[in-house]
């Protein structure tokens, strides 16, 4: 029986084959770019609908620092179902957007790196709409965590702070609960790409495909560890260094002009992108190498 080297296959498609690699960093940019775009439209068309009196101009002009912060709340004074509004219709917007990005983006992603591919894109679809419905849920229960968070830290009585943590403080709580949804999505994620792995190789329905990825994660297992492990810290490595090198270039370039050091901070991002996609397309090789592996060893 031959050896599985996922790795080994994932890091072969990641540099030999740079077509893939710029089909996924194509939709993974076209989607970001959209995104940004329509909640720079929202927050725009939000803070055009807020009325700003002369008092409130002058407020926010700094001859008296001290008003700037005051100012502000007053103006966002009642606007709070607005906001909520807004950030509602953004959330369902991107989530919309992401849903047709990686419906048509990685579908061809997949069908590049399978050696067989007789399955129907109708089953990415149904794959990729439960995953943004998740998406939806998994950002509104942070949503909601934050606002536990910012509700249980704060003084009830702000004109009597007491020192020390207080007894209705749950942050600390609600923060392990966002951690908690977040390994839960991280593992939603996961699975629902490598059921679409399953579906495009083998035919199979939405549901079908998912059984089959349980399966072959719970099978393959040391496999799919060992490519989560070696993967994730090279991203976790490319994190750190993308930290530091937009800093480094923020500080550099600051001396001259606050726009430059803004472009190298961007310039930086974009190199991080294109590395962190890189090495995506390098996972999905390596898991569709335990899966290509794990048929032929059943034959």
């Amino acid at each position: 029986m031959a050896e599985c080297r996922a790795v080994s296959a994932g890091f072969s498609a990641a540099f030999r084959r740079p077509a893939v690699w710029l089909a996924e960093l194509a939709w993974r940019w076209a989607f970001a770019i959209s995104a940004w775009l329509i909640i720079a439209y929202g927050i725009l068309l939000f803070l055009g609908s807020v009325p700003v009196s002369d008092a409130d101009m002058f407020g926010l002009s700094g001859v008296i620092p001290s008003r700037i912060i005051p100012t502000i709340i007053h103006i966002f004074a009642g606007s709070g179902p607005k906001m909520v509004r807004l950030s509602f219709a953004l959330l369902l917007s991107v989530c919309l957007l992401s849903f047709l990005a990686t419906s048509f983006g990685r579908v061809a992603v997949l069908r590049s790196l399978l050696s067989r591919s007789a399955g129907k894109t109708s089953t990415l679809v149904r794959l990729n709409l439960l995953r943004a419905i998740c998406l939806c849920l998994v950002t509104l229960a942070y949503a909601g965590c934050a606002f536990l968070i910012a509700h249980s830290s704060t003084a009830q009585d702000p004109a009597r702070p007491v020192s020390g943590a207080r007894p209705q403080d749950f942050s600390l709580l609600f923060g392990a609960v966002a951690c908690v949804i977040a390994w839960i999505w991280a593992r939603i994620d996961s699975r629902i790409t490598l059921a679409g792995i399953v579906g495009l190789r083998n035919d199979r329905d939405a549901i079908g495909s998912l059984v089959g990825a349980t399966d072959v994660s719970l099978r393959r297992l040391p496999q799919f560890a060992w490519i989560g492990l070696v993967f994730g810290f090279i991203k976790l490595v490319l994190v750190v260094g993308a930290f530091f090198a937009a800093v480094s270039a923020f500080s550099m370039f600051a001396v001259f002009s606050t726009w430059m050091s803004f472009v190298a901070v961007g310039f930086v991002l974009m190199v991080y992108s294109a590395l962190a996609n890189l090495f995506t397309v390098g996972a999905l090789a390596a898991q569709v190498r335990v899966i290509e592996w794990d048929e032929n060893s059943a034959d």
